[in-house]
């Protein structure tokens, strides 16, 4: 047997299935967020009233947040699975652990703050944690952008 072959075609199996999850987990995520906040969020608001639009997006982009933890966990999975002993020494799975973070930053800070600026009815907090809010969404969207090349794009030899 050579050494480039796995001595247990199991887990071959598994690494590889793995893989291949995580790049679903990864254009699942990618292609929810973006679509949610630069298509389904705009819609709405030239659609609907600012209150109606505001509390439809707030229920989306709730599910959305879930949906990233779900899908950063699937990812951290496959990393810590298929690069155990190189783990810190994978990019990949440090952009994953930041946009975990962001979306950890959303769903538990900001959210709850700029909910409760508006039952507070204090606009000009609500205004400036929603401005607050958009930039962590947006460097989750570029950090997604750059997932989908990690993850997508093989390396050149």
């Amino acid at each position: 047997m050579s050494h480039t072959q796995n001595p247990n075609p199991k887990q071959g199996l598994i690494r590889r299935w793995l893989e291949v999850i995580g790049v679903f987990a990864a254009v699942l995520w990618a292609g929810s967020t973006w679509t949610l906040g630069y298509v389904v969020a705009p819609s709405l608001f030239s659609a609907y009233s600012k209150v109606q639009a505001g509390e439809i997006a707030g229920v989306l982009f709730f599910a959305g947040q879930l949906l990233g933890l779900a899908c950063g966990a699937v990812l951290l999975l496959d990393y810590r699975v298929r690069f155990s002993k190189q783990l810190a020494h994978q990019r990949g799975f440090w952009l994953v652990l930041a946009l975990v973070f962001c979306v950890l930053t959303q769903y538990t800070m900001l959210s709850p703050m700029i909910a409760a600026a508006k039952v507070a009815q204090d606009w000009p907090r609500f205004g400036w944690l929603h401005g607050a809010s958009q930039l962590v969404y947006l460097a989750q969207s570029l950090g997604l952008g750059w997932l989908m090349y990690v993850k997508c794009v093989p390396p050149q030899k």
